[in-house]
């Protein structure tokens, strides 16, 4: 599978950014580094982004446009992924907290599983009896939990996504630090730190690279 994303260099010049690109992009699939399963960079990356391909592929005017765009989209990516988790956890929450008042709010869900348990339950002559106190909460959300951390809920992905989450995250959190930018498949968009000396006169490229997992 291919996984393109777009790279801030700095760089005296469009050679020098792009030697670091391309330094910093092997790095990524030597197997010291390589958390992802990265096989290999395409052979024609990093592509320098230049302006003329700006509107046509990013739908920006100017490079500020374009990273604030990329920023966008790693936010976006990190609520897709909470999005889905939310999609795992309603079926493994479920009988434990839904009732047959909340079960019509949920009719319309596009999971199979949660489809099944809500049929199940409107068919029951009892209703669920919810956790009361707060003791009873604490051990069914620990439960779940390690439940979860066990990997026993069926065909969830929670854990999986959990675990992205977490990556996705310290790329929003730590943005010039690649072992979490360059190691995270749902990251569309990295800054790269620059090896020399900042005050000699650099300028930021833009990129677009490819690699395969």
């Amino acid at each position: 599978m291919h996984h393109g994303i777009v790279l801030k260099v700095l760089g005296a010049d469009e050679d020098e950014a792009r030697s670091q690109a391309l330094s910093d992009l092997e790095d990524s699939i030597d197997p010291s580094h390589n958390t992802v399963g990265w096989d290999y960079v395409s052979s024609d990356s990093p592509i320098l982004i230049t302006k003329n391909r700006l509107q046509p592929d990013y739908k920006v005017k100017s490079y500020a446009e374009l990273e604030q765009k990329m920023l966008r989209e790693q936010k976006e990516s990190l609520d897709h992924l909470i999005k889905e988790l939310q999609d795992d956890m309603l079926p493994i929450l479920a009988p434990i907290f839904m009732t047959k008042t909340d079960a019509p709010l949920f009719i319309d869900t596009e999971s199979d599983e949660l489809k099944a348990y809500i049929e199940k339950l409107m068919k029951r002559k009892k209703d669920t009896v919810r956790p009361a106190t707060f003791e009873e909460i604490a051990d069914a959300v620990l439960k779940i939990m390690i439940s979860v951390a066990k990997k026993d809920t069926g065909s969830s992905m929670a854990m999986w996504r959990m675990e992205h989450i977490k990556k996705m995250q310290a790329c929003i959190t730590f943005p010039g630090d690649t072992s979490c930018t360059l190691q995270c498949n749902d990251n569309p968009y990295a800054e790269l730190p620059y090896d020399g000396d900042i005050n000699n006169g650099t300028s930021p490229y833009f990129y677009f690279a490819d690699r395969h997992f």
